[in-house]
């Protein structure tokens, strides 16, 4: 028999690597966020965090059954068709809930008693993004997921602001109605009667009312659906159309000369008509114009031909002057 005998091996820099290479990876695993299932956005991932050498994996479940797009004021609806945090499939039961909602899928804040698997959303008055956060605290181990991320979008309901151009006018005069919208690009409603279709702001309307009267604005909503409330219409569409005063004509008068007349009244049918008249002949003793009723004056005549007179009389009530 023959003995090889050699010197051992004391090199100390010699590492057993294929032994210490699975060993680092597998403690560098347990740091990462794990895989849940694919296409999941945030509902696809788990936050593992390692206490002592425990881990929980749970799955965040999913959120919706809510509408996607409401007006404003209006209520998306209940959270209802959820899905609850599971671990490896099973449902985990010792877990806690907290929704969390952010105005733009960003910045998260808690809504106050807002714990459970499914959640009531109030009105909203703009557009919201939801998600829901679960934890699970097992001994040592705590662990936490979230939910798919859903967003309620609030299209603003539609407002006008009515003013009248001449809000008083004469008969036969017209009137112009302008409308400012907002709260959207187009707008329907209707006016008069008369229904509008795909109308821009502001708008115009052009008026012949024949008496007093309003118009009001009536079924507006915008291009997003929307229907406005009766406190987003405002201003005021009264049209207001005062009648044109007459003038009752009184006989005509024949004097001699040096004879006093009677004081010549005037009368209309509008109440508050006031009179001014002219006189083509002021040599008769009778002033050229004048206001209201004509005075007593003693006739003043010393030719030898008759001296023809013609009175004209203007009538006005409201601002609105009637036929001479």
């Amino acid at each position: 028999m023959n003995l090889n005998l050699e010197k051992p091996i004391t090199n100390r820099n010699v590492r057993s690597w294929p032994l210490a290479f699975p060993l680092l990876m597998a403690l560098l695993m347990q740091v990462f966020f794990t895989p849940a299932f694919a296409g999941g956005g945030e509902a696809g991932f788990r936050k593992v965090e390692k206490a002592g050498s425990a881990i929980c994996p749970i799955l965040g479940g999913t959120i919706g059954g809510v509408s996607a797009v409401i007006c404003e004021g209006e209520d998306p609806g209940l959270f209802n068709a959820n899905t609850p945090a599971t671990e490896s499939g099973i449902p985990v039961n010792n877990i806690t809930y907290q929704w969390q909602s952010s105005p733009e899928g960003t910045n998260w804040a808690d809504i106050a008693g807002a714990a459970s698997q499914d959640y009531d959303v109030p009105a909203l008055s703009s557009t919201t993004f939801f998600r829901r956060v679960v934890s699970l605290v097992d001994g040592a181990t705590t662990c936490s997921a979230v939910s798919n991320i859903v967003s309620v979008t609030v299209n603003p309901r539609p407002t006008a602001v009515l003013t009248v151009d001449d809000a008083v006018i004469c008969a036969g005069q017209s009137a112009t109605i302008k409308i400012d919208f907002s709260g959207g690009s187009t707008f329907n409603f209707e006016l008069d009667g008369s229904p509008r279709a795909n109308i821009s702001s502001p708008f115009s309307y052009l008026l012949f009312p024949v008496s007093t009267q309003s118009y009001p604005l009536t079924n507006l909503t915008n291009n997003f659906g929307c229907t406005g409330l009766p406190g987003g219409i405002s201003g005021s569409s009264l049209v207001t159309v005062n009648p044109i005063p007459t003038v009752n004509e009184p006989l005509d008068l024949e004097l001699c000369n040096g004879a006093a007349t009677a004081v010549v009244t005037f009368t209309g049918a509008v109440a508050g008509t006031t009179f001014s008249w002219t006189n083509s002949a002021p040599g008769i003793g009778l002033a050229a114009s004048g206001t209201g009723d004509i005075p007593s004056f003693t006739a003043v005549n010393t030719g030898t031909t008759p001296i023809v007179a013609t009175i004209t009389v203007t009538p006005t009530a409201n601002g609105c002057p009637g036929a001479a």
